[in-house]
C-alpha cells in the first residue's frame, strides 16, 4: 500500500503519539486538545466508525448549567448549587462509504495522530478500506481560530488508492453522550455532556448549512451548533437525516485515484442567555447571527482562516517560549504545558482559566486560587492584557463575591467562592473549600504582582483598589485581637492551601498572606489619596470606607499572628499541627496514594501529614520578607512530611530548593511539575490536563533557576541553572521593555529587545539596559547573589551597558 503523509510545517514542533508512549488514549485526548481560550475541544480521533475514545468534549469557557447540591444534612451558609461546564454537541465525527459499503480502519500501524504545537494544529492520517478492497486514504487537519472565537475548522485531504468513483463523506452533528463515572469516586473528576445538561430544541439542515439548537434550564439561555461544508473544485451535493439530537449530512465526492480531494468544514458555536423576547426568537436570532459567521468563514476560506490563526500563535511563541536543550520529552512537555495555559485563559474579562483548562470536564470546569497563585505569573510577564483580563473577570464576578460575604455572615466585603465559573460558591464539602478563605489573598496577591510588573495604577484606580479593599474587610471581619496571643490579631477556623489539614486557627499561610494583604492595600491608600484623589473620594463612598476602618487596618497588619517556634526555627502551619501525631509514611503503601483516595478525612487531619506546600509556598511568596535560614529551616521540616498528592506543590518546592542552593532536589521537583501531564503522574489527565502545574513549570524555570524576582517595583534576576541543563532562553514582559534572557553554564546574556530602557539587577549588581546591545554577564557573578538579601539600591554597584559595553 502507498503510504502517505500530510506536510506540517516545523517537524520538530510536531508531537506523535509514540512521543507519548505508554499513556492512554483519554490522556493522549487530553494532551492533543486544542482552544483559544472561548471554546476547547479535546484531541480525539475522529475519522471512520468505532474510534477508540475516552471523551469526546467540547466547551465553551464561562458556559455552564446550574445543578442543585443535595446534602444528606444541610446548613445554613452551605452553597446551594454547583456550576458544571457545559459539554457541547459534537461537529468533528466523519466517515465514509462507497456504493452501500463502509470504509474501515486498516493497517493501524501506519494510522497516527499529531499535533503541531507551533501552529496548535491536530493532524489525524487513516487508512480505510471497505470489505470488497476499496481503499482510501484520509488525512485531516482541524485548528481552533485564535481570530475568530467561535470556530472550530477541520479540512479533510481524501484520496482513493486502487479505484475511480464517489465516496460519501458521512459528516454527523450530535449531542455528546455522558461519560460514566468510576467507581472509586474521584472528587477531582468532573461528569458533563449535552444530553444531560441541555434539552434539544431544534435541527435543521441543508446543502448551504446545518444548524442543532439546544435549550439551557439554567441560567436560561440557547446554544447553536452551525455547521457548512466545502468541496474544493466540486459542487456541494449532500443528503441529509435529521434526527433528536442529530444530523447526519451525507456528501457526495468525485474521487479520482491517486488524486486527493479537499473537504472543508467549518463549525461555528453561538451562545447566547435569554432575553425579554420570545424562545422562538431567540432561536431565529441566534441561527441568522451563526448564519452570518459561517458565510464570513466560506468567504475567507482555509487558506485565510489558517493564516490569521497562525500569525498569532507566532506572537504567542515568540513573547512566550523556553528554550533548552534538555531532552525531547522535557522540551516537548514544557511547549505543551505553555500552549495549554494560552489555548485555556479567557481574554475578554468575562471568563477566566479553569484547573483543567478546556481540555476535560475535571473538576466541572470550576475556577480555583490556582489562576492567581500559579497561572496569572505566566501571563504578566509574557502577555500582561491577558493578565488584566484575568483579573477584571474576578471584578466582574465582585457582586456575587459580596453576596456570599452575606451568606457567611460577613456584614462587610466581599468573599470569593474556592470555586464556581459563573461566581456564585460551588464547593459542597466547606472543610475544603469555603474555609479557605485564602482565596481573597491570592487575588490580592495576584492583583498586586501585575502592579509590580506593568505600574499599571490606571487598572488598581478604576478596578483594583475595590478588588482590594473589598477582599481585605473579610479579615477584619473574620479575625480578632487574643488576649492569649498578647493581643496578636488572630485568625481562626480556616484551611490553608494544604487540604490535608482543615478548619485550624492561625494558618501561618492565611495569616501572613492576610497581612501583605492588609498592607498593600494601605499602600493603594496612600498613592490613590494622593495622585487620584477624585477616584479615591469616588470609591469611598461607593463602599463606604472611613477612617477608622482603615486605622483599624494599619492595627491589624502589624500585630498580625505569625506563629514562630524558635526551638525548630520553623513556622507552625497552625496552632496544633506540632502537636499532632506524624504520618506513618513507613507503613503507607504506594498504592494509597493519593490519601485522599484511601482513609477519611478525619483520619488523615489528626495528623503531621501535608497533600502540598502550605508553609513552603508561603516562605516563596514572602520573599525577602523570610531570612535564608528560616527558609531552610521550613523546608527541612515540611518536605519529608508533604506527599505531593496535589499537582500544586512540587513547583514551590522547586523554587525554594533554587534559593537555598540545593539545585539537584530543584530539578528534582521541576520534572515532577514538567510531567504531571505528559507522563500522567498522578494518574487522572485524562479528565483533563493541570494548569497550574502548567504555569509551575514556567515557574521553575524563571522564579527557579533564573531567580526572578520583583521587589519594590524592580525587576532582579539570580540566575543558577541545574547540573542536567546547560542552556535556558526565555522572554518577559516588564513595563514598557521587553528582555531576552539566555543563561548557560558559564554566563548570563541579557538584551533589551523593545521599550527605551530597562533598569533591573544581576544579584546586587544594577544593570541599566538602554540599547539592543546585549549585556554578557560572566561566571564570576552567577548565583553569587542572595535572594533574601537588602533590595536597596544602597551600596549596590551599577553597570551602564552602552554599545559595545560587555561585564
Amino acid at each position: 500500500m502507498l503510504e502517505r503523509t500530510v506536510a506540517v510545517e516545523n517537524s520538530a514542533n510536531i508531537v506523535t503519539e509514540s512521543d507519548l508512549e505508554g499513556l492512554d488514549v483519554g490522556v493522549v485526548e487530553s494532551l492533543f486538545s486544542l482552544g483559544n481560550g472561548y471554546i476547547g475541544t479535546r484531541g480525539t480521533k475522529n475519522i471512520g466508525p468505532n474510534q477508540d475514545m475516552f471523551e469526546n468534549g467540547t466547551y465553551l469557557n464561562g458556559a455552564y448549567y446550574r445543578e442543585k447540591i443535595t446534602y444528606g444534612e444541610s446548613a445554613f451558609g452551605f452553597a446551594t448549587h454547583n456550576n458544571k461546564i457545559l459539554t457541547l454537541a459534537n461537529g468533528k465525527n466523519i466517515w465514509f462509504e462507497c456504493e452501500g459499503e463502509a470504509f474501515k480502519l486498516c493497517d493501524s500501524k501506519k494510522n497516527q495522530l499529531k499535533f503541531c504545537l507551533e501552529n496548535a494544529l491536530l493532524v489525524e492520517e487513516v487508512y480505510l478500506e471497505t470489505g470488497s478492497g476499496k481503499k482510501l486514504f484520509v488525512s485531516s487537519k482541524i485548528f481552533i481560530s485564535q481570530k475568530e472565537k467561535s470556530l472550530i475548522v477541520i479540512q479533510y485531504s481524501i484520496e482513493a488508492l486502487n479505484f475511480n468513483g464517489n465516496v460519501i463523506a458521512v459528516s454527523v452533528l450530535e449531542s455528546e453522550k455522558s461519560r460514566s463515572q468510576s467507581l472509586q469516586h474521584d472528587p477531582r473528576e468532573g461528569t458533563s455532556s449535552a444530553t444531560n445538561s441541555m434539552h434539544f430544541l431544534s435541527a435543521k439542515a441543508s446543502n448551504e448549512a446545518s444548524y442543532l439548537v439546544h435549550q439551557i434550564k439554567d441560567p436560561a439561555g440557547l446554544i447553536c451548533l452551525a455547521c457548512v461544508h466545502d468541496v474544493e473544485n466540486q459542487e456541494l451535493v449532500c443528503d441529509y437525516d435529521k434526527q433528536k439530537n442529530r444530523i447526519e449530512l451525507r456528501i457526495k465526492i468525485n474521487c479520482q485515484e491517486k488524486k486527493s480531494t479537499i473537504l472543508s468544514k467549518y463549525l461555528h458555536y453561538e451562545y447566547a442567555l435569554n432575553n425579554d423576547q420570545p424562545i422562538s426568537e431567540q432561536e431565529n436570532s441566534l441561527i441568522a447571527n451563526a448564519e452570518k459567521s459561517l458565510g464570513l468563514y466560506l468567504d475567507k476560506g482555509w487558506s485565510k482562516l489558517e493564516a490569521e490563526h497562525r500569525s498569532l500563535l507566532t506572537i504567542f511563541w515568540k513573547n512566550s517560549n523556553v528554550i533548552s536543550d534538555a531532552p525531547k520529552i522535557d522540551q516537548i512537555s514544557m511547549r505543551l504545558n505553555l500552549l495549554h495555559l494560552h489555548m485555556s485563559a479567557g481574554d475578554d474579562g468575562l471568563r477566566n482559566i479553569a484547573a483543567k483548562g478546556l481540555t476535560g470536564s475535571g473538576y466541572d470546569g470550576h475556577y480555583f486560587w490556582d489562576s492567581e497563585i500559579y497561572i496569572l505569573p505566566f501571563f504578566i510577564f509574557t502577555a500582561p492584557l491577558k493578565a488584566k483580563s484575568l483579573l477584571m473577570y474576578r471584578y466582574n464576578t465582585l457582586p456575587q463575591a459580596r453576596d456570599r460575604a452575606r451568606q457567611l455572615n460577613i456584614a462587610e466585603g466581599a468573599l470569593f467562592p474556592w470555586r464556581t465559573i459563573g461566581g456564585e460558591e460551588c464547593s459542597a464539602y466547606f472543610l475544603a473549600g469555603t474555609a479557605q478563605y485564602h482565596i481573597n489573598a491570592a487575588i490580592s496577591y495576584g492583583i498586586q504582582s501585575y502592579l509590580n510588573a506593568t505600574g499599571d495604577w490606571g487598572f488598581i484606580a478604576d478596578f483594583g483598589a475595590e478588588l482590594i479593599f473589598e477582599t481585605v474587610r473579610v479579615w477584619a471581619s473574620i479575625g480578632h485581637f487574643s488576649e492569649t496571643k498578647q493581643g496578636k490579631f488572630c485568625i481562626d477556623q480556616v484551611t490553608g492551601p494544604d487540604e490535608y489539614t482543615a478548619l485550624v486557627n492561625n494558618n501561618f499561610y492565611t495569616n501572613s498572606m492576610a497581612k501583605i494583604h492588609f498592607e498593600f492595600a494601605l499602600e493603594i491608600i496612600s498613592r490613590m489619596g494622593q495622585q487620584y484623589t477624585h477616584k479615591f473620594e469616588i470609591l469611598c463612598q461607593k463602599i463606604v470606607l472611613k477612617n477608622d476602618e482603615i486605622e483599624q487596618w494599619k492595627k491589624m497588619a502589624r500585630l498580625m499572628y505569625l506563629p514562630f517556634d524558635a526551638h525548630l526555627n520553623v513556622n507552625p502551619q497552625d496552632d496544633s499541627f506540632l502537636d499532632k501525631k506524624p504520618w506513618d509514611f513507613n507503613n503507607t503503601p504506594s498504592d494509597k496514594y493519593p490519601l485522599l483516595l484511601h482513609f477519611h478525612p478525619l483520619e488523615i487531619y489528626r495528623h503531621q501529614v501535608l497533600k502540598q506546600a502550605d508553609v513552603v509556598l508561603a516562605m516563596v511568596l514572602l520573599d525577602d520578607r523570610i531570612d535564608l535560614e528560616n527558609k531552610k529551616a521550613n523546608l527541612a521540616f515540611y518536605e519529608p512530611l508533604t506527599t505531593h498528592d496535589s499537582t500544586l506543590s512540587a513547583c514551590a518546592h522547586c523554587i525554594l530548593y533554587c534559593e537555598i542552593g540545593d539545585f539537584e532536589s530543584a530539578y528534582r521537583y521541576y520534572q515532577k511539575t514538567l510531567f504531571v501531564d505528559s507522563k500522567n503522574s498522578h494518574g487522572n489527565s485524562h479528565h483533563g490536563l493541570h494548569t497550574a502545574s502548567m504555569g509551575g513549570s514556567w515557574l521553575c524555570v524563571v522564579q527557579g533557576f533564573a531567580g526572578m524576582r520583583v521587589r519594590n517595583e524592580r525587576l532582579y534576576f539570580s540566575p543558577n541553572i541545574p547540573d542536567n541543563c546547560t542552556n535556558l532562553k526565555f522572554r518577559i514582559q516588564f513595563k514598557s521593555a521587553q528582555l531576552d534572557v539566555q543563561i548557560t553554564k558559564n554566563d548570563v546574556k541579557y538584551q533589551l529587545l523593545s521599550g527605551d530602557s530597562i533598569l533591573f539587577f544581576h544579584n546586587k549588581t544594577a544593570l541599566n539596559l538602554s540599547e539592543s546591545e546585549p549585556c554578557v554577564i560572566t561566571e564570576l557573578l552567577i548565583g553569587d547573589g542572595d535572594l533574601t538579601g537588602d533590595s536597596n539600591l544602597t551600596g549596590e554597584h551599577y553597570l551602564l551597558i552602552g554599545e559595545h559595553d560587555e561585564t
